[in-house]
């Protein structure tokens, strides 16, 4: 093995047994390379450590300039005096990358091709905000940076208890962020419909299969099953309060995997979301679970609106946008409506609420309203969505009265005129 090679493999050990509480030996490690090695392999070793415990110092709700990184540097300046000024460095780097204007990066939400979503504080208001920053190597893309400054556009058009509410945005001047595009957002503290209707059908699955082992064993309350998303049930009760036994065409028990009840509630507030931004002319286009989240207290809000186009943004025939050239296919395949398959930049409302009726349907079965083996192609799924059968929803959910069929065979009608012509119907 090589020295490189060795550096590497030494790299990965310190901070594996760094993060598992393993005690681990700058000293150590350096015995095993040569002399000529170990400057290379000091500064890795430092970053790796001041690293991890800057992200220690996150999880315990301090700030960079506390607990424990500056214990950790003055005891590395102690023990590598000759390299105080190394270590000042890569504590001063690592403070800085945390950092985004007034915006103190607690931890990483979420990541994609477009950027990085972070929890932060604003300092001065320690206020606990999101922060969607742009990725590093799109700023020379005008495209990405054109959808970027549109999310910015739209989302800081609209104020409504549905949808994620703007309270800044801008441009990184200086530092390692520098130049970087982001956006400030409440921060909601929850999960999407995606992660919690994936958790209950693997919660529900766990306990089909443990019945069917153990057929005369008691029956389990359910709450063993938060260990695969510790708030389902916490937010299936916030849900419930949200909900009537009387309300027509919910019952409080359910086969489905999200309970009917909640279910209806979901959609029902994702649809007063929409209605919002409808009247702002304002059409999403990637409507779908994982773009609406529900809050501890059982509020549903809207996300990532960079898709989005305002209706008085339409072109004349033979004019488009570079976002919405004509044919092009725009949103996710799973929940695109037949519309928005052919032209993605000609629809309108109906558009979110076939959407919208396609979220319904993943809400009540775990799965997308086209999916397994049969529609394993991205085409397959296109042509589902243009022609093929719509399920029938007592089929999914039997305590599914007639009308609330009807509903949602008419959100997932394949010609927008036979839709909903507003959300708020």
């Amino acid at each position: 093995m090589d020295d490189l090679q060795l550096i590497d493999d030494l790299c990965d050990r310190f901070e594996a047994d760094l993060r598992q509480g393993v005690r681990a030996s700058i000293e150590d490690c350096l015995a095993q390379v040569t002399p000529q090695r170990r400057d290379k392999l000091l500064r890795e070793l430092l970053e790796i450590e001041i690293e991890i415990a800057a992200q220690q110092s996150e999880g315990g709700g301090e700030s960079l300039s506390q607990q424990p990184v500056l214990v950790l540097r003055d005891s590395l300046k102690k023990r590598f005096p000759e390299k105080s000024d190394m270590i000042d460095s890569i504590v001063q780097r690592v403070a800085r990358l945390r950092q985004i204007g007034d915006y103190e990066i607690l931890e990483e939400l979420g990541h994609g091709g477009m950027g990085i979503v972070f929890k932060a504080r604003q300092q001065l208001l320690n206020q606990t905000v999101a922060i969607k920053v742009l990725s590093q190597t799109l700023l020379d893309d005008p495209q990405a940076v054109g959808r970027f400054r549109r999310e910015m556009q739209l989302i800081g058009r609209l104020n409504h208890p549905n949808i994620v509410r703007a309270l800044n945005a801008g441009t990184v001047q200086d530092g390692p962020w520098e130049g970087s595009h982001y956006l400030v957002m409440e921060f909601v503290d929850g999960v999407t419909l995606q992660q919690l209707g994936s958790s209950l059908r693997k919660a529900k699955q766990s306990e089909q299969d443990r019945q069917s082992e153990t057929p005369n064993e008691t029956p389990k309350t359910g709450h063993e099953h938060t260990t695969v998303y510790p708030s389902s049930y916490e937010f299936q009760a916030a849900m419930a309060k949200k909900t009537s036994p009387s309300d027509p065409g919910f019952a409080m028990e359910s086969e489905s995997v999200f309970p009917l009840p909640a279910a209806c509630e979901a959609i029902r507030q994702a649809a007063l979301g929409l209605q919002h931004a409808h009247e702002f002319g304002l059409v999403h286009r990637d409507i779908k679970p994982a773009n609406l989240m529900l809050d501890r207290s059982g509020t549903v809000k809207l996300l990532d609106l960079g898709l989005g186009k305002f209706l008085d943004e339409q072109r004349t025939p033979g004019e488009h946008t570079s976002l919405t050239m004509a044919g092009t296919t725009i949103g996710t395949i799973d929940y695109i409506s037949p519309e928005q398959c052919e032209n993605a930049g000609e629809v309108d409302i109906r558009a979110d609420l076939y959407s919208l009726g396609c979220t319904f349907f993943f809400l009540l079965t775990g799965r997308a309203l086209y999916s397994g083996s049969r529609y394993d192609t991205t085409r397959k799924k296109l042509m589902a969505h243009i022609v093929g059968e719509i399920p029938k929803l007592r089929i999914i959910a039997p305590e599914a009265t007639p009308d609330l069929e009807a509903v949602m065979e008419r959100m997932l009608a394949k010609d927008p005129a036979e839709r909903y012509c507003t959300p708020i119907e």
